[in-house]
């Protein structure tokens, strides 16, 4: 699934948002770079596990690190103090 950089802070944290309003925020593992609006693959199953994106533009791998509230469905409403993650079991 495709996803565009939206954002970054200081701390290195980047956001990205998929086709599908699926928001991933994540840090980077090694000294890769992104900037706003690079296209990345990224593989939302099995994402969690592997911990890594693909961008589009190099197919270079990036290691990421993102934790279970990290990934957010924009479409579904926000709870406080909870991921807004679909489960594949709801």
């Amino acid at each position: 699934m495709k996803a565009t950089v939206q954002a970054s802070n200081n701390d290195g944290v980047y956001s990205a948002r998929t086709e599908n309003n699926v928001l991933i925020a994540s840090t980077i593992e090694s000294d890769d770079k992104l900037a706003l609006g690079d296209e990345l693959e990224v593989d939302l199953p099995s994402l969690l596990d592997s911990q890594r994106i693909t961008k589009v533009k190099d197919r270079r791998i990036v290691r990421i690190k993102l934790m279970q509230h990290d990934i957010h469905d924009l479409d579904l409403p926000a709870n406080y103090r909870s991921s807004r993650i679909r489960r594949s079991s709801e």
